[in-house]
């Protein structure tokens, strides 16, 4: 079997505060083939962007730590890169859009300064020659007038243009894996379609590996090929989008589709799920969803379920499954 082009083995990231140890992610384990779209998705806080930022060693530190586990890109371990190293990878192999496009920009300096960096960073070009490339790109990304844009500063552009900006930037090296960390995050309807009609089709043509992190069902439906649903730190759920969208085996993944409003379902009010997430900094001996779940059982508040194959590359973390089949 092919070895995959990214692959993450238990990775464990936690938050040393003075209230105590968060575990943002506990003990989480995916791969990343060639050319393959994979979506995370999950509610606010259950660690989905704080899976992604060890990938490029930019979990802040302190209070975060990569507390262990192991991150292999084309067979050889991040975590034991040098800086240095890991600087000519980071933005270069891989790259990564940002929630908020503006959190990414420097306000003082112009659009083409910022983009061109890139092309002067990895490719060795000159201000001229960096200049003609950030204006390649942005016009490639669909921005009108990019010779004219190149001047602008981030103030200037709306939350779709720069959004567009950062996407320039993210892809200007042609990377081999790109994260989008939710990228449509305060946009309007319209232009979400547009940012990840974008993304779709620089995946389509230049082969590159896609990770899409959002908490929108909706966003992953079309965009992916494989899913990881998350909850509280870990993977709860995971396999090809079909599958999941068609057979949901986790009762957190079932409850986050029947809270999606459908037409012609009669409703006076949207369908929750019960209850609360957990404190990270307090978490129960069992399942992590047993005090929110409509199936709960006696095992499950006192054993961590593991992650059981409920049908071809389908796998579901859930004492339901333990005698492999619900």
């Amino acid at each position: 079997m092919k070895e995959p082009l990214l692959d993450v083995i238990e990775l464990k990231t936690y938050f040393y505060t003075l209230a105590g140890v968060v575990r943002a992610v506990d003990g989480v384990s995916f791969h990343l083939n060639q050319g393959e779209r994979l979506g995370i998705v999950g509610e606010s806080g259950c660690g989905k962007s704080v899976t992604a930022r060890p990938i490029l060693r930019i979990v802040p530190s302190p209070p975060g730590r990569i507390v262990s586990g192991q991150i292999n890109f084309k067979g050889e371990c991040l975590n034991q890169l040098p800086e240095k190293k890991m600087n000519k990878i980071r933005g270069s192999k891989i790259s990564m859009i940002y929630q908020e496009p503006m959190s990414s920009m420097n306000p003082a300096f112009t659009i083409g300064n910022q983009v061109g960096e890139v092309f002067r960073f990895h490719h060795g070009k000159n201000k001229k020659e960096a200049v003609k490339d950030v204006i390649d790109i942005m016009d490639k990304v669909g921005i009108p007038a990019p010779e004219k844009r190149v001047n602008d500063y981030p103030h200037q552009l709306s939350g779709g243009m720069l959004q567009r900006v950062v996407i320039s930037m993210a892809i200007a090296s042609r990377p081999e894996i790109l994260i989008a960390d939710e990228p449509t995050t305060a946009l309007d309807v319209t232009i979400q379609a547009q940012i990840l009609e974008i993304i779709n089709n620089l995946t389509y043509d230049t082969g590159m590996s896609l990770i899409l992190i959002t908490h929108d069902l909706g966003v992953v439906a079309n965009n992916v090929d494989r899913v990881i649903v998350m909850y509280s730190g870990v993977i709860v759920e995971s396999g090809e989008v079909r599958e999941i969208f068609k057979n949901p085996s986790h009762p957190y993944t079932q409850g986050l589709f029947n809270c999606i409003p459908r037409i012609g379902r009669q409703q006076d009010v949207l369908d929750e799920i019960a209850g609360v997430v957990p404190n990270l900094l307090n978490l129960p001996d069992g399942c992590l969803f047993a005090i929110r779940c409509p199936f709960v059982k006696e095992v499950c508040h006192h054993q961590k379920p593991v992650l059981i194959e409920v049908g071809p590359e389908h796998y579901s973390r859930c004492w339901l499954y333990s005698n492999g089949a619900k």
